[in-house]
């Protein structure tokens, strides 16, 4: 998102062939842009509100998905090398 706003900013300076406007697109991008983005990037746990029931579902999902890929990593490991279960 920066980049692309970035690439604009620089493209209209290019086109104007003067730098006025770049102190005022620095102001912009360091006060309004970058503490916007920052926010955005940092909100997600903090502002989903996520209630208790989904909290449960979500973790039961990953520990069941993790108790299956460990039992299919057993099995496999089992089947492929049967002499390391008498070891």
């Amino acid at each position: 998102m920066i980049l692309e706003k970035t690439h604009r900013v620089f493209r209209v300076i290019e086109i104007n062939q003067s730098l006025e406007d770049f102190p005022k697109f620095w102001d912009w991008l360091h006060e309004v842009k970058m503490p916007e983005l920052s926010r955005a990037a940092l909100c997600p746990p903090a502002c989903q509100r996520l209630d208790l029931p989904k909290a449960v579902t979500l973790l039961s999902t990953i520990a069941g998905s993790c108790f299956f890929l460990g039992v299919v990593t057993c099995a496999l490991e089992f089947h492929f090398h049967p002499g390391m279960a008498m070891e």
